[in-house]
């Protein structure tokens, strides 16, 4: 157990971003986890020899000699040895080493006789279970919340450069690879130029405020909302305007702070917020509906000024058509932070608990969650690519139409922008991570 205790702190000491190379030379008589971590090989939630792929022996298996025997003890159901045959592991079956398809609790996936499971260096993982106990099962290895961790992603990189802020970034958009904004409380305005990240003087305005979201249109021009922090704690929606490069004030007086934004062009929009606020962005002026009860909108996501999506607290969905806005069925009562559309009626949607929604012909449905982390923000790519980001520094990817985890890093991360093939994502402390 001392030999284990002192593998799994060099496992959290190495951490996801930066997976070693494990073969024969390195681990000779261990198995290899997903993260390129050596391990003893006799334990029964790291189980393999000669540098395999170590494996979680399921309930009523031991590990000996590198492989996952049964005891005849609980565990249900009937068990086949490295040939296959149908072996029941927290509720679902599977076979093991031959290969073949295995139901555990969060999903399924082939062992190690092939199907989806790669190694570290690439591929994709699934047959973890996941679950808010922080307990796993499955043929695979678990990171702390549970979820599998992969190593397909690309490297990514902090941005170090000195900038006098330690605010929150809550909001960031990429107008290209090259530039774009990042927004955040106490005002905070970062710009990207070429590149390099730099601080920006921001507007003042009749209150201190907190931004919370940006959408560009271009590098020149875009919009910001967030929220009017009033004497005697009121709270109050305002948004920013950039024109031709500059900031400036374009509402100071909505009733209720406003989360997130969406837009169709350099004066037309939709942003959403507090109290189920909908509010219309048209000709460069703000139009509120008639806020004052319902759920909280953190997300929202629009085609053109008649079409769209927005989410919210307690799994709220709202549907944009023929310019109104209606409730629409919900799968979930977690809440939901973001939404990205790949059109009218398609996309996906992101929250808490590792909640995600994918909307396929205009329905949407839960897919098996990766992660019991909160999500916080998605973007989408070029080509069918995807990544969602949210707190304990959480990075899903998608790939091959499901979301991976890639990693955890060292700080949270609150919203995630791509364009050109490169992404970037924030946080607290002014964090700013380049994933790709």
């Amino acid at each position: 157990m001392k030999t284990f205790s002192l593998f799994a702190l060099l496992l959290l000491a190495v951490g996801c971003e930066r997976p070693r190379p494990c073969d024969s030379s390195f681990c000779p008589t261990g198995c290899c986890d997903v993260t390129g971590i050596c391990h003893p090989g006799y334990e029964t939630q790291a189980c393999g020899s000669k540098a395999g792929m170590c494996m979680a022996c399921g309930s009523g298996e031991l590990c000996t000699d590198g492989a996952c025997v049964p005891t005849g003890g609980a565990g249900g159901g009937s068990s086949g040895a490295a040939g296959g045959g149908e072996q029941m592991n927290a509720g679902g079956t599977g076979s093991t080493a031959g290969g073949g398809m295995m139901s555990t609790a969060g999903g399924s996936g082939a062992t190690a006789g092939g199907g989806m499971m790669g190694t570290a260096g690439g591929g994709s993982m699934s047959g973890c279970a996941c679950n808010t106990s922080a307990a796993c099962t499955g043929s695979c290895s678990c990171d702390t919340d549970c979820a599998v961790t992969v190593a397909t992603c690309p490297a990514s990189r902090t941005d170090t450069t000195a900038i006098s802020s330690t605010s929150t970034l809550s909001g960031v958009a990429l107008a290209d690879s090259m530039n774009g904004w990042a927004v955040g409380s106490g005002g905070t305005l970062l710009k990207l130029t070429n590149g390099m990240w730099s601080k920006v003087t921001a507007p003042s305005g009749s209150f201190a405020y907190d931004l919370t979201d940006v959408k560009l249109t271009d590098a020149q021009n875009g919009w910001a909302v967030g929220t009017w922090n009033a004497p005697g704690g009121f709270v109050y929606g305002m948004g920013l305007k950039l024109a031709n490069g500059t900031w400036t004030v374009s509402q100071n007086s909505l009733a209720w702070g406003l989360m997130a934004i969406d837009l169709v062009d350099a004066s037309n929009g939709w942003a959403v917020g507090q109290k189920n606020q909908l509010v219309r962005i048209s000709g460069g002026s703000y139009s509120p509906g008639s806020p004052g009860s319902g759920s909280q909108l953190n997300g929202v996501d629009v085609i053109d000024m008649n079409t769209g999506w927005a989410v919210g607290a307690g799994g709220t969905i709202r549907r944009l058509q023929n310019g109104t806005w209606a409730a629409a069925t919900s799968p979930t009562t977690s809440t939901l932070y973001a939404i990205a559309l790949t059109d009218a009626l398609n996309g996906w949607a992101v929250g808490e608990a590792g909640t995600v929604l994918k909307l396929t012909n205009g329905t949407w449905a839960a897919v098996p969650a990766v992660t019991n982390q909160a999500l916080k923000s998605i973007t989408l790519g070029a080509g069918g690519t995807a990544w969602a980001v949210g707190s304990a520094g959480t990075v899903l990817r998608l790939n091959g139409g499901a979301f991976e985890q890639c990693a955890h890093l060292s700080t949270a991360l609150e919203a995630v922008s791509t364009s050109g093939g490169v992404t970037w994502a924030v946080g607290p402390g002014a964090h700013r991570r380049q994933l790709e």
